[in-house]
């Protein structure tokens, strides 16, 4: 079991509806933001992966890129917390590493 005082990681992934207009400055915004890339892009939806050391963190990102004009929403689709101890242990796939 890891210390309680382990960092903990967080990585979360949301969805992005936008216009298209809002393209260039979403990519610039995403490209300055640290921890945050793309992850897939079908016409006016964006599927952003994000990671970092707290939740208020995560929730900085989001209200950046809510502030794009032609941003209409973004949604939380999935958020996991773990310790950066146990994120960085091997899982036993039965896979060669």
């Amino acid at each position: 079991m890891p210390p309680s005082n382990a960092p903990i990681i967080h990585i979360a992934s949301f969805v992005v509806q936008h216009r298209a207009d809002a393209l260039p400055e979403l990519d610039r915004a995403v490209a300055a933001l640290d921890c945050v890339e793309l992850a897939a892009r079908e016409g006016g939806r964006s599927v952003l992966l994000a990671e970092s050391a707290s939740e208020g963190a995560l929730l900085d990102q989001i209200d950046i890129l809510r502030q794009i004009d032609g941003v209409l929403a973004i949604n939380l689709v999935h958020h996991h917390a773990e310790s950066e101890t146990e994120l960085q242990q091997e899982i036993a796939d039965g896979h060669p590493s």
